[in-house]
């Protein structure tokens, strides 16, 4: 077992088992119930996803980075969509865009979290991946930002150590 591979199972089993504990809300009952669980999480994880020439680690500072920048920008949508929801002046335009990526068709995972994110967004629904684009249902066009969306794009980059092209396609 080379060092890489060891040291992506520690790490792989340590994040599992504190997820065990949390979800367990830190009951040590049954605790060897528990470690099965998470021996058997790590060991299908590593089956479905370890690919030793590509792994990249997270970006944990990144991701601590991004955790407030998300609960904020949560906050500022849904205000926004229920200010658009409960007013009787807003006439909402829904629209379908075209979301150029940024991030390397290499970098798979970074591109579909990037997706899931917008989609936790308040007002936006991801609906498919089609080569670089990201296809989204948008509640009002007025209230898409598309700067907003490329500052998500690049923190989630950053998380995943993906590479981000010069130029995004533009159609």
């Amino acid at each position: 077992m080379s060092r890489k591979l060891r040291s992506w199972l520690l790490r792989r089993f340590g994040a599992l088992a504190i997820l065990w504990s949390v979800l367990a809300e830190g009951s040590t009952f049954q605790w060897w119930f528990g470690l099965m669980v998470v021996v058997v999480a790590t060991a299908a994880s590593y089956i479905l996803s370890y690919d030793e020439q590509n792994t990249k680690s997270l970006n944990l500072v990144a991701l601590f980075v991004f955790l407030p920048y998300f609960f904020y920008q949560s906050y500022k949508g849904g205000a926004r969509v229920a200010w658009a929801a409960f007013s009787p002046r807003k006439v909402l335009r829904p629209y379908l865009m075209k979301f150029p990526f940024r991030i390397r068709p290499e970098d798979e995972l970074a591109r579909v979290t990037v997706a899931a994110v917008l989609c936790l967004f308040p007002g936006t629904v991801s609906c498919r991946i089609e080569n670089d684009y990201l296809l989204m249902h948008v509640l009002d066009e007025g209230m898409f930002d598309m700067d907003e969306t490329r500052k998500v794009e690049r923190l989630i980059a950053n998380i995943f150590s993906a590479d981000l092209s010069q130029a995004a396609v533009r159609e």
